[in-house]
């Protein structure tokens, strides 16, 4: 399971603004970064509904997913 962009976590709590600034816009360049985030209220029911899928039909293996914002990569611009 991958989470992309998510707004209001701890995620980059202790970075400094140094290395945030540099993180940013390599994961900018990189084609890493969404413009667009989701809240964490919508991840969580979504992995929440995904997950479910596992227990609903074991015949079923869910192995690899990922939850991005829809939307366009953010733009150094």
């Amino acid at each position: 399971m991958r989470v992309g962009a998510t707004v209001g976590t701890d995620f980059g709590r202790d970075f400094g603004g140094d290395l945030l600034g540099e993180c940013l816009n390599d994961w900018i360049k990189g084609g890493h970064l969404s413009a667009n985030m989701m809240s964490p209220e919508d991840v969580g029911d979504a992995l929440a509904e995904t997950l479910a899928v596992g227990f609903l039909h074991p015949a079923i293996e869910l192995t690899d997913f990922s939850l991005r914002p829809p939307g366009p990569l953010a733009d150094l611009g």
